[in-house]
């Protein structure tokens, strides 16, 4: 289980590790800083850009790190429409066609992490950045440290997330690259 402390922070019970929300401007990964760019041009005047704007080839040099949640009826529930290989490699299993309320027994910790996390983007039509320790999932065990932003997309309203990622070594140096998205544990 998690909570969203008052200061941004997303606290793990089953682990003392935090995963911290970050202002944007704190975002310093060459990936993440891609996809924020990209997502502001295409979004142009608007409050974010239409989920129809963001194609796979749009999201070429970052699609390895992407996933996009479809939101259903407002954020009751999340459908993981598309999930990068580097997502899945992080988290054990590939989260593609569920829903996210399917997801409980695949990644206990980061299933309830997430939650408040879509909730915020959905309510608010901003992004959101991450960054700290994850709970694995499938049949992989552990943590991982990563780094997330998470994107508005819709037409009026929130109707999809796109989620870019990148996934760091124990120490904390970077295993992925602008032009890659492997990592090690």
């Amino acid at each position: 289980m998690s909570k969203m402390d008052a200061d941004g922070s997303l606290t793990l019970e089953s682990d003392p590790r935090v995963c911290r929300c970050i202002p944007l401007a704190e975002i310093d990964n060459a990936i993440l800083l891609s996809a924020l760019k990209l997502w502001d041009e295409l979004r142009g005047d608007r409050p974010y850009p239409a989920r129809a704007a963001v194609t796979p080839r749009v999201l070429k040099p970052i699609l390895r790190n992407t996933s996009l949640l479809k939101v259903i009826d407002g954020g009751a529930d999340y459908e993981y429409r598309i999930v990068g290989d580097a997502y899945v490699m992080a988290h054990g299993h590939s989260y593609q066609g569920l829903r996210w309320s399917e997801t409980a027994a695949l990644a206990k910790g980061f299933h309830s992490f997430v939650k408040p996390v879509f909730d915020s983007v959905v309510r608010d039509g901003a992004p959101v950045a991450t960054r700290g320790w994850i709970e694995r999932g499938g049949q992989s065990t552990g943590h991982v440290y990563c780094e997330y932003v998470y994107l508005p997309l819709g037409e009026g309203a929130v109707d999809h997330i796109l989620v870019v990622a990148v996934y760091l070594r124990r120490g904390g140096s970077e295993a992925a690259t602008a032009g890659s998205s492997s990592f090690t544990i």
